[in-house]
């Protein structure tokens, strides 16, 4: 619909571009350690991160999203490796691993759709918007726009009002919300040194950082969130919602 409508608005100033490649894992303790509890992991590196994800079979997503522009003068392939050799744990995760795909590359990959509902149709999960995944945002705004869609849809059925042209209009504002708050979130954390500054800090306020992992636990829609309120209106003049 998105593309139908030509309402997909592309997003900048997040991740640049990802190189990614799937794996076959050889049986090793930390292979095995990894597949035991299937946790998701995240490295951070000087030119962006670089994400683990273990799949099913023994398999492993591996990717480097790059942010700056600085490769030093590596392209491609040869920067991926180079960033998967410079990683400790990516090195020793991958010791014997054989490569099912080669090399993808990725661009531009963060955008939202302008026109997300209408008349007899709504759009949830990527059809709605897709985010920088360097918090997993995309499986947990997948659900949860299919579950406003689904509520709003619920009460059009029951009033016989499905068809109306405003019927996700609700819904919508409250995912706006959530997806701008992200966003802003991502943002900060390529271009303002989050990481850095507010968690890394001796003298950080433990406030502070509460309602940052409030936000990145998926509760963007409290009204006591002083961090998430300060985000939204500090940008507000130059983001539009």
């Amino acid at each position: 619909m998105g593309k139908k409508l030509n309402s997909i608005d592309k997003i900048n100033n997040l991740g640049k571009f990802a190189l990614y490649r799937r794996y076959k894992l050889a049986e090793t303790d930390i292979s095995s350690e990894l597949f035991a509890h299937g946790k998701i992991k995240i490295f951070l590196a000087d030119i962006g991160w670089i994400w683990c994800i273990p799949l099913t079979e023994g398999r492993l997503s591996v990717g480097l999203v790059v942010q700056k522009n600085d490769s030093g003068g590596l392209k491609h392939s040869a920067l991926f490796e180079h960033y998967m050799h410079t990683s400790l744990y990516m090195r020793k995760i991958l010791v014997a691993a054989q490569a099912l795909s080669e090399i993808q590359v990725e661009a531009d990959f963060s955008y939202r759709n302008k026109h997300r509902y209408g008349q007899r149709f709504a759009c949830c999960g990527d059809a709605a918007g897709f985010l920088d995944p360097v918090f997993s945002s995309g499986f947990f705004f997948a659900l949860k726009t299919a579950e406003f869609i689904a509520d709003q849809l619920h009460q059009g059925l029951l009033s016989g009002t499905e068809g109306a042209l405003d019927l996700h209009q609700q819904g919508d504002a409250i995912y706006q919300k959530g997806f701008k708050t992200m966003r802003l979130l991502i943002e900060r954390f390529y271009c303002s040194n989050l990481v850095e500054n507010l968690f890394f800090e001796s003298d950080r306020q433990f406030t502070i950082k509460q309602e940052i992992v409030t936000l990145l636990a998926g509760d963007l829609w409290r009204e006591d969130n002083v961090f998430q309120q300060g985000l939204l209106i500090g940008r507000s003049k130059i983001i539009a919602s």
